[in-house]
């Protein structure tokens, strides 16, 4: 096992966490997970180094979300429809679809503002910790996170 796989080995208890959040299915959390180390592993040498891993891990596990939601509305569970009987989408597959916008806006935000708002959503400890772990000032880390709640409720239409 190589330093970087050592890396990744430490922060992998955070994503578990992250995977039940975005998907709300502990076996398909689990299974996320699996595939984000793998995914990591196979493309180690995609990481620059200049950002934080748990950044780069979080993207991978959001890509990996993302393409597991995808694929679980495509292939939804079908039933016969009886005649006379008008189909409707489930909450879940609405749900579903509504997870997969909403990470497809928090991939378009700007690099620094996206990484701050995942920083916040998914590190542990105080703000001044999580600005320390991402090199920036207290401020910056604030403004960032600001900025990108109010990017979010702007593309999303909701505040």
């Amino acid at each position: 096992m190589t330093h970087f796989d050592d890396l990744i080995v430490q922060e992998m208890p955070r994503p578990p966490t992250q995977a039940r959040r975005l998907l709300r299915d502990i076996d398909l959390a689990e299974d996320l997970v699996h595939d984000t180390v793998v995914r990591a592993l196979a493309k180690r040498e995609t990481y620059a180094g200049d950002g934080s891993l748990q950044a780069w891990l979080h993207a991978i596990l959001r890509n990996a979300a993302r393409d597991a939601v995808k694929r679980e509305v495509r292939t939804p569970d079908l039933l016969p429809i009886e005649p006379g009987i008008e189909p409707t989408a489930s909450p879940l597959q609405e749900e579903a679809v509504r997870c997969a916008d909403i990470l497809d806006e928090v991939e378009r935000l700007a690099p620094g503002r996206r990484d701050a708002l995942l920083v916040e959503m998914n590190v542990e400890g105080d703000q001044s910790g999580r600005a320390a772990r991402m090199g920036i000032t207290l401020a910056t880390y604030r403004t960032r996170v600001h900025r990108a709640r109010e990017d979010m409720r702007a593309r999303l239409g909701s505040g």
